[in-house]
């Protein structure tokens, strides 16, 4: 594991089982604090409970939530459970709501993103090309708005064929981007 030292940043996501579980939190502590960490813990995840996933929420910097997802773990609504995730560690927390769009909180400010309301062909990965989308964009260095209306363009493309055949391609983020 001596080459996850050089990582600027790590993205991780939830898995069956408690071993790879487990993996992730050790991997968490072994890897260097200036590592960035993203998390989208699904309802494998949260089903877990907060107290559970606790030292994930902590570390990272990008938490990838739905609704559903932050009552789960929170008991709270979508504002005061992001507002109480936010203060665990979180820089940045986003709560993808499907065909109703996404909300942005940060510590300066939280806003909501639309949908683009397309033909659903088959929605699966389409909250990690969401994903993908946002993490892209900030990556690149851009706003918050112009990382989640990538994301959201991108995860209404993929719905739009089956499994992998409308993911986004370079050519998208060089067209959205340039």
């Amino acid at each position: 594991m001596g080459e996850l030292k050089d990582i600027s940043w790590i993205h991780l996501s939830s898995f069956i089982g408690e071993p790879p579980f487990e993996a992730q939190k050790a991997l968490l502590n072994w890897i260097d604090a200036s590592t960035g960490v993203s998390l989208d813990p699904g309802e494998n995840y949260a089903r877990k409970g907060l107290d559970k996933i606790r030292p994930l929420i902590m570390r990272c910097h990008i938490l990838f939530l739905t609704e559903k997802e932050i009552r789960m773990l929170t008991h709270l609504d979508l504002f005061d459970g992001a507002k109480s995730l936010m203060g665990m560690g979180p820089s940045i927390l986003i709560c993808k709501k499907g065909s109703r769009g996404s909300h942005i909180f940060s510590k300066e400010k939280d806003f909501a993103v639309p949908a683009i309301q397309v033909e659903v062909v088959d929605n699966t990965g389409a909250g990690d090309v969401y994903n993908a989308g946002f993490l892209a964009g900030f990556f690149l260095g851009k706003s918050l708005e112009e990382s989640a209306l990538f994301a959201t363009k991108v995860a209404a493309k993929s719905v739009m064929g089956y499994g992998r055949d409308r993911y986004p391609t370079e050519e998208d983020l060089k067209n959205f981007f340039h």
